[in-house]
Order: structure tokens, then sequence, then C-alpha cells
């Protein structure tokens, strides 16, 4: 009898489990934690990268129901009904989110007993951007983006949420844009044991901050005046250990629609510094590209080449060309004479020397632009092993 007894309760125990488990599957206002973990560097498509987050990144995750149930998702976000936000912090495998609290920058706030985001059953849209900036009481709309952020942005569609599916992955894109220069001699031209870039000045790119961003969509491109600028100002050696062959440096910056951009290259020969000056050929910067502007130093010229890659396929060694749809010539410095006996004076403030001739390359519409599309306001593309004013 006694031995009936407990097979009875256990009976009960495991039916009443069963029926929490139906309860929770069926009965609205049930919810449970969901895990959201982000991608590693992989492509994913052909227009679309998986970008690595870096360890201590935020990330702020937007989640909205299905409005009827499983139907379509609403890009506009007009009909989905919106159900929770919350932040994350990236951890050191660059994968795992764990909850944590944040400013309005999206800095991580040191505080005690930060929560995850709960959901109950259902089909949910999730839209993720990071740093995680303050999102506005619309729960759409994120102010304040600038140059010099990259800004990272992700949705993941259809996702059914129940007691067993519970962990979402997302997969983030750039936002913005990379802009890379380089230095570098052309072999058996200029000699130099310390060739160095020290900065260089873009103008009229696009306005920051940018406007309103809405999340599932795309920082607007704009194109800005002369005082609209960027500035890179942080290099490395190629090789630091000869000096000579030139050094790299890169920012990013918003979005630019089409237009021409003057810009200051500054250059260290030496204990010499030296500028030059161009007015860049009218193009856009898209979203999730890296421009890497190269400047091959020779003795009397200057060529000025182009590669347009993926942000995330770009071979960081930078000793070589070829992007994937080939190198661009935007111009040429003619007439540079490292002595100075051809340019401006010196300037008096600073001490540069102003030196060379620019002369850009006509704009072209053959040249294809970035991911296969037509490239607006194009630049003539030319083959790699030109030696265009040497």
């Amino acid at each position: 009898m006694k031995r009936c007894l407990v097979i009875a309760a256990a009976a009960v125990w495991v039916l009443a489990g069963c029926q929490r488990r139906t309860i929770f599957d069926g009965v609205a206002g049930e919810s449970c934690e969901i895990h959201f973990s982000a991608g590693s560097l992989q492509l994913e498509a052909a227009t679309k990268a998986d970008v690595a987050l870096e360890a201590g990144s935020t990330v702020r995750v937007v989640a909205y129901q299905r409005s009827g149930g499983a139907g379509q998702s609403d890009p506009a976000l007009a009909t989905d009904i919106f159900k929770a936000e919350a932040t994350y912090k990236v951890q050191s495998d660059g994968t795992t989110l764990v909850p944590c609290d944040v400013d309005d920058e999206g800095v991580e706030i040191a505080t005690a007993g930060a929560k995850g985001m709960e959901l109950g059953n259902g089909t949910y849209d999730f839209y993720a951007y990071s740093p995680a900036r303050k999102i506005e009481g619309d729960n759409q709309t994120v102010k304040g983006v600038a140059h010099g952020t990259d800004f990272l942005g992700a949705f993941v569609g259809s996702q059914v949420i129940n007691r067993s599916s519970t962990s979402v992955r997302l997969l983030f894109e750039h936002e913005c844009a990379k802009i890379t220069f380089s230095v570098q001699p052309v072999e058996g031209g200029i000699e130099s044991s310390d060739l160095f870039a020290d900065s260089v000045v873009l103008h009229s790119l696009a306005v920051s901050p940018a406007g309103d961003y809405t999340i599932g969509g795309d920082l607007t491109p704009t194109v800005g005046g002369t005082d609209d600028k960027g500035v890179l100002k942080t290099f490395s050696y190629l090789d630091p250990s000869q000096k000579g062959k030139g050094a790299s440096g890169s920012g990013i910056f918003l979005p630019k629609s089409a237009g021409a951009v003057p810009a200051e290259f500054y250059v260290k020969i030496g204990n010499a510094r030296y500028k030059l000056t161009a007015e860049l050929p009218s193009r856009a910067f898209e979203k999730g590209n890296d421009y890497r502007f190269t400047a091959r130093v020779k003795n009397g010229s200057i060529d000025l080449m182009l590669d347009v890659l993926s942000w995330n396929e770009v071979d960081q060694d930078l000793g070589g060309f070829g992007g994937p749809n080939g190198t661009i010539l935007v111009g040429t410095w003619g007439n540079v004479d490292w002595s100075g006996a051809v340019g401006t004076n010196p300037d008096v403030t600073d001490g540069v020397l102003e030196v060379g001739s620019w002369q850009s390359v006509a704009q072209d519409d053959s040249f294809i632009g970035s991911n296969g599309s037509g490239g607006v306001g194009g630049w003539g593309s030319v083959d790699s092993g030109s030696s265009v004013g040497q």
C-alpha cells in the first residue's frame, strides 16, 4: 500500500510538471529570460557581413511582437507591438551578451542587478544596435550618432519564442564607412629611412552628428560644407623595423552622399613635414566599405590610389593593392620638389612646406562601385601597375 502511494505521488508530480509546461506555453503573461549572442566574423551573404563586436562594447535590443500573431514583420513599425528593450555588454569572447546598465551615450554604468529581457510566447522581430545609446520614447529612434563611432545595427525577424526556444543570435553590420590612408614609397623612387603620414583632413563629409536613426534602418547619407570635416591623426608604421616603407591609419565616418572632397594630406620625411592639397572627385562613402587611399611617393610626383573593399574583408597588409573592382587612380601631384624649390614657402606658423600641383583624373562612369553597384560620381580605374606621373 505504501509503495502504491509513493508511485501515485510521483505520477501527480510529473503530471503537475507537464501541466506547468503546458500552462507556460499556452497562457499569456508567462515569460522567460531571452539569451542574446552576437555573431562572429564571417560572411552571411554577399551584401551583409556578420561583424565581430569588441569586448566591452554595449548593445541595446528592442523587441516587437507581430500584430495578429505570426504574420509578416512591419519594417515601418506601424502595426507591430513594442514589447521590451534591454541593454547588454559584450564579453571577452566577443559573442556572449550579459545584461548591464548604460548612460545616454551607451557607456556602461557600474550597477548591481541589471536585468535582461523577458518575453512571453509569440513571434518577435528583434532590433539591436551598438553602442547602446539612449532610445527615444517612441522606442524606435536614436539620436546623436557622430563621426568616430563604429555604429552597428542588427535585425532578426520571425523569431519564435517559447520555453524551449529562448536564444537569439544577432548578426550585426556596420552603419558607417571606414577611410584608410597610407603613404608608401614606390620602388626605385624616393629613398628615406623614415617616411610617415602625419595627418589627413577631409572636408565636405557627412554632417555630424547624423539625423535620427530608426532601428532596423540605415543612417541617412548626407554631404556637408567645407566645415563638415574629418581628421585622421593616428598612424603607425607599416613595418616598424623598416620605417622607410611608410605608414597607415584609419578613421570611421558617417555615410556620405556624392560630392567633391577637398583634402589636405600631411606627410613627414625624416624631420621635414610636407602638405599636399587636393580636391578629390565626387563620390559617395557608403556604409560597410573601407575606402583605402594610398599615396605612392616618388622622386618628383605622388600618385593617389584608391581601393574600395568590404570593411570586414580588408587584408590588413597594406603593402599591396587589389580591391574587388580594381585599383583606382584618383589623381597625381606633379612637380614635387622635396627641397622646397617648387611650391609655396613654409608656413610661418607650423613650418609645413606645401609641395606639388594636384591634377585629378577625369570622372568616368565606367567605375563600378562597391558590391557591384554602379558608382555615383565614379572615378576612372587603372591597372594597379600604373606609373602615372613617375
